[in-house]
């Protein structure tokens, strides 16, 4: 494979990615809002592996905020002292 045919597959594999990741956490999110609703009229639990669900997108957002916040911290310095 030539250069170009190379960076365009790893482009389409990470936009693939980042859409699966997404994809993930709005589904985790909605589970778990629509479940308790649930529960609350069912009187029982949250169902665990949808609260597993929840905390595993909370933590990919907030790995996805520090890196934008070091991403913008990088471009400042970069700014202010290149």
């Amino acid at each position: 494979m030539n250069s170009f045919t190379s960076d365009v597959l790893k482009m389409y594999l990470e936009q693939g990615l980042v859409s699966i990741g997404m994809l993930f956490v709005v589904a985790s999110i909605i589970l778990f809002i629509v479940d308790i609703s649930k529960a609350k009229k069912e009187n029982r639990k949250v169902k665990l592996w949808i609260k597993i669900m929840f905390i595993i997108s909370l933590i990919l957002i907030a790995l996805l905020i520090i890196g934008v916040v070091l991403l913008v911290a990088a471009l400042v310095w970069y700014m202010m002292n290149g």
